[in-house]
């Protein structure tokens, strides 16, 4: 984690090292939406955490949930 903030990046824990397949096919996800819209070496993603719901709404999140 000290080298990925060496680096610039924020590391992110994703728990035990046998999550790591999972990890890796969501890379593999992303590459595929990628080259799928042709959006080319210079596309990005970005990950955004929504806040923590406050109440439950009808079809909305609900407390607790992430």
């Amino acid at each position: 984690m000290s080298l990925i903030a060496e680096i610039g990046f924020n590391p992110v824990d994703c728990g035990e090292l046998r999550r790591a397949r999972m990890v890796e096919g969501l890379g593999d996800f992303i590459r595929f939406m990628i080259g799928g819209r042709k959006l080319g070496s210079y596309a990005t993603i970005s990950v955004h955490q929504l806040p923590e719901a406050k109440e439950q709404r009808l079809g909305g999140r609900k407390p607790g949930y992430a």
